[in-house]
């Protein structure tokens, strides 16, 4: 039963206190689903109460909080709602204070206009009691709001001049009360729950945790669980932090609809919108878009282990599947990580707004083919099973001549959302960057990279090894910073000639082996690229490691000691050389000289330029056609090169 109603019976006598009587808070949401009961509350926090209190009503429930939490903890985080005198915290029972008209804020019926205009209305459902919104209509006019009353669903608003503020408050969202006929929506606050707490939205904003088109995975989880709103804990809120909820009110009236502001951080942030996203410079997205509902949720950077590194971790709404959620940068500072995981999420997040806003190609123009690239998996194979059906199309531009190109919008869009979508996804050639130019030799220099990297070490072809050390003195780090093996290789390939370095690491305290790329200008960018993200996957396999999960089956093989035996075999055969001199110094020469040799295999490479982008960057997808970009086999012109590959446990991305 979702959002489950239980008898209200308050509990009275808990342990440990006698004098103390408490109920389930209203605002706490619970939903049965088979013998459990799952509680939401302030903070968004989960709790997951025993079976046996399914069948035994509210009461039993707030005992079982009770004795897991203990009861003034309980109602100090807001589960609990105290009722008897006893207690400080305690509310008058039921709604003492009643409409009669003597609370200040409240209007008297048939009194006739008051000559203050009303600045704003807090908007209450019968649930609610008045005395307490009216509480805080005269806290916030003491902070200068001005004049505001409290007024019930369906009440008329005293016509006191232009049409006020209103916030509608009630415990739940799903006993939000309608906004009244004379309400302007532009000037509709709404109050909402994060993780970080409680939030008040600017005005027109959309309501609570809505986010146009996004689809988060807490989200799918607590609807699965079966949740059919979301806690309100605006009471508890004016009872333990009234300031701080009077200051929120008062900064969200400045601020924009996709705008809020955390009331007990006091701190101003964005929704995960195009137009909030889109309009921040690439430095100061994380300064708002690091909450709940913000495009770098959770934005953390951590020393990484291999001792002089750092990892950030951030995440992106990703269609509501977990597994994709997930960003990471790296650096030797901690500045440089974070920007790293901010551009990948810039990335991400970009890619996954296009299935909305990436228009169709025109039908003139010149298409080229899904097979014609690497479409992989079971969606793939679905599409030839029913016969490879008409799929959608994104325009791009060919690089090579500058015209405009047709091209599947499943391989630009990531994840695709389209229910038949035709292959399985992947981020490779995603890239952002200041201008279009520099976006777009980053995402060439990404496919070329893979597409090397998946069709010579499954084929376990010659390599030359290269001395990772030099990188090591460039970073900073210690030559004993890897413990264990480290192997750096390049497969050469004069008809592309890109610097990409490939490095391999063992670590035998774990037992993993794990593997990293780069690419750049020269191989002195490229392998201080790659053994700059050989710290960020060491860093993911220790905690992997250590919680006993590997990230996926390629993860989980490659710390077989079979595997890696197999592994460190070809690795050690690879001869140390000096890579070939690479014909170019600037990177324009460098992409000039990539696409057109590309061009002359007639496999030109295509950038779409994504529609989300900002003051100082822009996305870009970029697809060679015949270039193999995922790690998996397919009967398509990239997925070919893996057939019959000679190693069969996987590449770890």
């Amino acid at each position: 039963m979702a959002d489950a109603r239980l008898p209200t019976t308050p509990t009275a006598g808990s342990p440990g206190s006698a004098d103390l009587s408490y109920r389930l808070a209203p605002w706490v949401v619970p939903a049965v689903q088979g013998a459990d009961i799952h509680l939401l509350g302030p903070g968004l926090a989960l709790v997951r109460v025993g079976a046996g209190t399914v069948t035994a009503g509210r009461a039993a429930v707030s005992r079982a909080v009770a004795e897991a939490m203990g009861p003034e903890q309980a109602v100090s985080a807001g589960w609990l709602e105290p009722t008897g005198p006893g207690h400080a915290g305690a509310l008058p029972p039921g709604d003492a204070r009643k409409e009669t008209g003597t609370e200040e804020g409240t209007p008297v019926p048939g009194a006739g206009p008051s000559p203050e205009r009303v600045a704003g209305v807090v908007l209450r459902d019968d649930a609610v009691p008045a005395g307490v919104c009216a509480s805080f209509c005269r806290r916030l006019a003491a902070a200068g709001a001005g004049r505001w009353i409290t007024l019930r669903a369906g009440q008329p608003l005293p016509h006191t001049g232009p049409p006020p503020y209103v916030l509608p408050v009630a415990h739940r969202t799903s006993e939000l009360p309608p906004s009244p006929p004379y309400a302007d929506a532009a000037a509709v606050l709404h109050l909402g729950e994060a993780f970080e707490g409680t939030y008040v939205t600017g005005p027109g904003g959309r309501g609570p945790g809505a986010c146009p088109g996004t689809r988060w995975a807490f989200e799918a989880r607590l609807d699965s669980l079966g949740f059919a709103a979301r806690p309100l804990p605006f009471v508890h809120r004016l009872r333990t932090d009234p300031d701080g909820l009077v200051r929120a009110v008062l900064t969200a009236l400045a601020l924009g609809p996709d705008e809020a502001v955390l009331v007990h951080e006091g701190r101003t942030v964005a929704f995960c919108t195009p137009g909030a996203v889109g309009t921040a410079p690439f430095g100061h997205i994380s300064d708002g878009q690091a909450w709940t509902f913000g495009m770098v949720r959770g934005l953390t950077v951590r020393p990484g282990t291999v001792p002089g590194s750092h990892v950030a971790t951030c995440r992106t709404p990703a269609a509501g599947q977990d597994h994709l959620e997930g960003n990471s940068g790296k650096g030797m500072s901690a500045e440089a990580a974070a920007r790293g995981a901010v551009g990948e999420a810039l990335e991400r997040y970009a890619a996954y707004e296009a299935n909305r806003s990436l228009p169709p190609a025109p039908g003139a123009v010149r298409r080229l083919g899904l097979a014609g690239f690497h479409p992989y998996g079971p969606a793939w194979e679905r599409h030839r099973a029913a016969g490879e059906r008409p799929i959608r199309y994104a325009e791009g531009v060919d690089l090579a001549d500058g015209s405009a190109v047709a091209v599947p919008k499943a391989l630009v869009v990531f994840p695709c959302t389209d229910a038949d979508r035709p292959t399985d996804g992947t981020t490779t050639g995603l890239a952002a960057g200041p201008d279009t130019g520099t976006a777009a030799l980053r995402g060439l220099r990404e496919v070329l990279e893979r597409h090397r990297l998946y069709g010579s070490f499954t084929r376990l072809r010659p390599a030359v090894r290269l001395d990772h050390t030099p990188a090591l003195a460039r970073l900073g780090l210690d030559g004993g910073a890897f413990r264990g093996e480290v192997w750096a290789l390049h497969w050469p390939d004069p008809n592309v000639p890109l610097p990409d370095v490939h490095a391999f690491h063992h670590d035998p305290r774990i037992g993993t082996l794990v593997r990293a790329s780069g690419s750049g200008l020269t191989f002195e960018e490229a392998l201080d690229s790659a053994v700059t993200e050989l710290c960020q996957v060491h860093f993911e396999a220790v905690r992997a490691h250590g919680a006993g999960r590997p990230a996926g089956p390629a993860h989980a093989a490659w710390a077989r000691p079979d595997v890696v035996e197999e592994a460190r075999g070809y690795l050690d055969a690879q001869p140390y050389a000096q890579p070939y001199p690479i014909p170019y110094t600037t990177e324009d020469e460098q992409f000039t000289r990539l696409v057109g040799l590309l061009a002359e295999r007639g496999t030109a490479p295509v950038a779409v330029r994504l529609p989300l982008r900002g003051p100082d960057w822009t996305v870009v997808r970029v697809l060679v056609p015949g270039a193999t970009t995922s790690t998996y086999p397919s009967d398509s012109r990239g997925g070919r090169r893996l057939l019959g590959a000679r190693w069969t446990y996987g590449i770890p991305t």
